[in-house]
């Protein structure tokens, strides 16, 4: 370990651009969140507010992805995801591209403030979502329409 070196810990994901672009790699996470007791999350690091974060995609090549830029990011099974409870809401977005996607979000908000708009309008910017299992992080600034599922 290096003197100047800040640990991180590596998380596989599957990063979609607005432009249609896919990069498959890794983000580095820190072992430690500065909002709880416990490792750092993908949403947390997302919605921090530098606009670039570093990527190492599947062929070993250093990237800065520009986060304004994605609509969704898939997670693989068992990634840290921050502990939420409330009210799920099956959901299908759609992004400014076109492209949807269906899935659970987790309405944890204020008693008189627990609609799905209240939720999207607070939202700040990325925004968990359950597909099938599986966690994923949406971009709200990116999402075209919402459309509450029965």
């Amino acid at each position: 370990m290096s003197l100047y070196r800040v640990e991180k810990r590596e998380e596989p994901v599957v990063i979609y651009m607005s432009d249609g672009m896919v990069v498959e790699g890794v983000i580095f996470l820190s072992d430690f969140s500065h909002l709880h007791s416990g490792k750092q999350t993908a949403l947390e690091m997302l919605r921090e507010e530098e606009p670039f974060f570093p990527l190492r995609d599947q062929h070993g090549t250093f990237k800065l992805i520009k986060k304004s830029l994605i609509t969704h990011v898939q997670q693989h099974e068992g990634a840290e995801v921050p502990e939420h409870y409330g009210k799920e809401v099956e959901v299908t977005l759609t992004f400014i591209a076109g492209e949807s996607l269906r899935g659970k979000v987790l309405l944890n908000m204020p008693e008189g403030k627990n609609r799905i708009q209240d939720f999207i309008n607070s939202s700040p910017g990325f925004f968990s979502l359950n597909v099938s299992g599986r966690p994923y992080i949406a971009n709200g600034s990116l999402v075209r329409e919402l459309i509450p599922q029965p």
